[in-house]
């Protein structure tokens, strides 16, 4: 396949799910991959990535929210298809029974039946190209999506607008304690309320860098975003995103070559960051 990395827009029955799709072909060696608050499913439709632990994943990879940046190897001819789920939305897709938290990432089959597994591999990889692997992924998430709900007994999934009420009132309404509240919190979105919090804040933060939008200055972008100050928004980047907001930036422009990749899109890609 021809290099070429593109983000796209879910079709419209998985926007509620799936913030964006994330393609790649081409590229190989080392990459940085930013810290995100989205659990993500990666299908491989030939190659493999070689992570920090030395894994090696070359069919599939579900991964939940992401504490830092972390490398990754890509071998030469690699080509993937990428799902990025909205927080709070994976518990939709799969079976309640051990979903990925922090920083957790695995092969699809840790997840579901093996024989469950390899049929999504299996259809991404049928097309052989990237606009059938794109289809194959959606499609298999919509059917998903449709199958009722098969929860352990006692299982409760929180929405979104958890994030933003004080623990004291998710377990209010849940009828349940707050350690209890707070234990439901990371089963529904992979990771504490706090972690979970920090990531969106800096994703807002990195999102308007990478599209270009943080030109009023870092310390009042910063404030934009949620941070007491540039100082904050400064460690919080260097830990989730392996970079200064400055070396962000510049990546974005086209700096720092190959490695850096996954932070430059195009200008259509650029308002998918935002939204």
């Amino acid at each position: 396949m021809a290099e070429a990395d593109r983000l796209l827009a879910p079709r419209s029955a998985l926007r509620g799910l799936v913030s964006g799709i994330f393609t790649e072909a081409g590229r190989h060696g080392p990459m940085l991959f930013p810290a995100t608050p989205s659990p993500s499913l990666t299908v491989f439709l030939c190659g493999a990535s070689i992570h920090e632990d030395g894994r090696a994943f070359a069919h599939s990879l579900l991964a939940g929210p992401q504490g830092r940046a972390r490398w990754a190897s890509m071998l030469p001819g690699t080509a993937f298809v990428t799902a990025l789920f909205r927080p709070g939305a994976l518990p939709r897709v799969l079976v309640p029974g051990g979903l990925p938290e922090m920083d957790e990432a695995g092969e699809l089959a840790a997840f579901l039946p093996q024989a469950e597994a390899d049929a999504l591999v299996q259809a991404v990889r049928r097309h052989g190209t990237m606009a059938g692997a794109v289809t194959a992924l959606e499609d298999w998430l919509l059917a998903r999506t449709a199958r009722p709900p098969r929860r352990r007994g006692g299982d409760l999934w929180l929405p979104p607008a958890a994030i933003a009420m004080p623990i004291a009132a998710v377990a209010a309404g849940t009828g349940r304690s707050p350690r209890q509240a707070e234990r439901l919190f990371r089963q529904t979105f992979g990771a504490s309320q706090r972690e979970l919090r920090a990531l969106l804040r800096y994703g807002r933060m990195l999102g308007g860098l990478l599209a270009g939008t943080a030109t009023h200055g870092l310390g009042a972008a910063a404030l934009d975003c949620g941070y007491y100050d540039q100082a904050q928004m400064a460690r919080d980047m260097r830990r989730f995103a392996g970079l200064s907001a400055r070396e962000v930036a510049a990546a974005a422009r086209g700096g720092g070559g190959p490695a850096l990749s996954m932070f430059r899109y195009g200008e259509g890609e650029r308002r998918l960051l935002l939204g």
